[in-house]
């Protein structure tokens, strides 16, 4: 509430709309859809938004059904706002999905400040075209200059063969990154940088609604120029020339995928880079878990299991398995260890201090999809685990390092969030943590 003050107060032109347009039935009441109309699609065709959904025609629906598919919607990620509407007109139910369609191209600016310094920053800007042809095919150009520079073009359609069900994409890109393994820095003595080149395809079969299946095959050119080490690549020499394939199986169930309150996400993946070209031969072995479920209307509980393993003859340090870079645990965010596998846990408890609040801002010369956004704020509680380990290491608690904490979600739907939180270590050591976009 002190949130919508706020905001009120700042602009006369803000519209704002708590939504509850489902009218005619509840959770223990139901009905049966006689037909479904879909407003407000400018852009998008109508079969990308009908596939997502869990009903059609001749369902029996009631309050909880429509609102998760109604989640489903919104989590296209193409619409400001989406309402379904049950209307009865002689004796016949309409199901109304009325839809807002966002601004779908935009530049970008991004920073972020590697391993916490603020000596250390990555800068620039992601150009994205969404929804292209309707379709919800993305086009994005992504240009990162300072600490880690890089450039990488993807194109991605969900429909290429619609009626097949089959998903395209392709990536390409360059990039110097730094060298992440303690372990090559040490032998080298002082850090230092690889510098990559890369293209990829994939190709998915979409089942129906939760279950997928993709295989992507891709290559990549693998520069150093210090020298040579065991494992600094994976060949011991200063050039990689990788083939690789990914085989990758995924169950969604969740409602609002970026940020669910029920539904399971399973993913089960296997990556094999060399095929035995240049003596290049081993695995990478990964998978994530995650379940949500609503214990009451605004409180709900998750848990996150995320295993990954990289196997073979000769794996080099850069593909090891490792902790406190893109995969952290809070309270330890700056820790960083490696091995070929690291095992991660996490459980939240999140409150929603503002389930679902539709914002609007009239500006000049703006459209109001570009100034419009779902907005919810999120409380949560959480508890992370983990650790990295080698064949050889033995398991046990001991060895996991944890944290817990608190902080809050600032949600705005379809973009991003911006994520607060405050964790602390084992050892009641604190640390601050912001960030944009979502824990799991």
């Amino acid at each position: 509430m002190r949130l919508i003050i706020i905001l009120f107060f700042l602009s006369p032109v803000i519209f704002a709309q708590t939504v509850d347009t489902l009218k005619l039935v509840d959770k223990n009441q139901f009905a049966v859809i006689d037909s479904i109309k879909i407003e407000g699609n400018d852009i998008t065709e109508e079969f990308i938004i009908l596939r997502e959904l869990t009903i059609s025609e001749g369902s029996r629906v009631n309050k909880d059904i429509l609102h998760y598919n109604r989640e489903r919607v919104y989590s296209l990620g193409l619409f400001n706002y989406v309402d379904f509407y049950l209307l009865n007109e002689n004796n016949q139910i309409k199901l109304i999905i009325k839809v807002f369609e966002k601004w779908y191209f935009y530049p970008l600016p991004f920073m972020h400040f590697n391993e916490g310094n603020f000596k250390n920053p990555t800068y620039g800007i992601n150009f994205k075209l969404e929804n292209f042809r309707g379709r919800n095919e993305t086009i994005s150009a992504f240009i990162a200059l300072g600490y880690d520079p890089s450039v990488r073009l993807r194109y991605y359609n969900p429909a290429f063969l619609y009626e097949e069900g089959i998903e395209f994409g392709f990536a390409a890109g360059y990039q110097d990154f730094q060298n992440k393994s303690k372990q090559a820095e040490l032998i080298n003595e002082e850090n230092f940088e690889y510098t990559i080149y890369s293209v990829s395809f994939s190709l998915s079969k979409r089942f129906d609604q939760f279950h997928s299946l993709s295989i992507s095959p891709g290559y990549s050119y693998l520069e150093t120029d210090i020298p040579i080490f065991s494992k600094v690549t994976a060949s011991n020499k200063p050039i990689d020339r990788v083939i690789s394939l990914l085989i990758q199986y995924t169950y969604d169930s969740r409602d609002l995928k970026q940020f669910p309150h029920s539904g399971l996400l399973s993913q089960l993946e296997l990556r094999h880079k060399g095929f035995g070209i240049n003596d290049i031969s081993y695995n990478v072995f990964g998978l994530d878990i995650r379940q949500y479920n609503k214990l009451m209307d605004d409180l709900t509980a998750r848990w996150r299991m995320n295993y990954r393993n990289a196997f073979g003859a000769n794996v080099p340090y850069y593909d090891y398995s490792f902790l406190g870079y893109d995969e952290y645990v809070r309270g330890n965010r700056y820790n960083k260890t490696e091995g070929l596998q690291y095992l991660l846990g996490s459980i939240e408890l999140s409150y929603a201090i503002l389930s679902e609040w539709n914002f609007s801002l009239d500006l000049p010369l703006l459209p109001k999809n570009l100034t419009s956004a779902r907005i919810g704020v999120n409380f949560n509680i959480f508890a992370d685990t983990g650790m990295t380990f080698n064949n050889t290491d033995e398991i046990n608690l001991n060895n996991f390092v944890s944290g817990y904490g608190f902080g809050l979600n600032i949600l705005f739907l379809p973009h991003n969030s911006i994520r607060l939180e405050y964790a602390f270590d084992e050892y009641m050591n604190g640390e601050f943590i912001f960030g944009l976009g979502f824990s799991f």
